[in-house]
């Protein structure tokens, strides 16, 4: 074989991140109903749509994707997970609907852990902590979400 024709120079301007995306245990919304139907955004005329807001999407704007979520809720909640995909989770613009939800848990997120997960296409977002304490969420990787990821 013949070596390069050009130099090449590995510097940390050309490096990738890699993350791994499945995991042994799968919790996914339903494909024939969850993907977006308007995956083709060409704007609208009608009210202009905020994410958050409780108004029906423009049509054609990517913003009706209706997954799973998971909520942990109530002083003294514990939720332990790890090692989980997330796919196809979320629903987006619509608010408490996330992949994965602590509300209004307390000072008892101190038992609780959301570790070495994967996201993945999450139609809202990734994690959310409300009024939660002392929750650990550690190593986890997501791709491919709308909106902000940890919330």
């Amino acid at each position: 074989t013949q070596g390069a024709q050009y130099g090449h120079e590995a510097i940390s301007a050309y490096q990738g991140e890699v993350g791994l995306l499945s995991r042994s245990v799968l919790i996914q919304g339903d494909p024939s109903d969850s993907e977006p139907t308007d995956i083709y955004p060409v704007g609208c005329n009608g009210p202009n749509w905020l994410m958050g807001a409780r108004r029906l999407p423009c049509a054609a704007s990517s913003l009706n994707g209706f997954g799973g979520h998971i909520m942990v809720a109530g002083k003294n909640a514990v939720a332990k997970i790890e090692g989980v995909e997330l796919y196809r989770m979320g629903q987006t613009n619509v608010l408490a609907r996330y992949p994965f939800h602590w509300h209004m848990v307390g000072d008892a997120g101190s038992k609780s852990y959301f570790r070495g997960n994967s996201i993945h296409r999450s139609f809202y977002r990734c994690v959310s902590v409300h009024g939660t304490h002392y929750a650990t969420i550690s190593h986890n990787v997501a791709y491919d979400a709308i909106g902000h990821c940890y919330y």
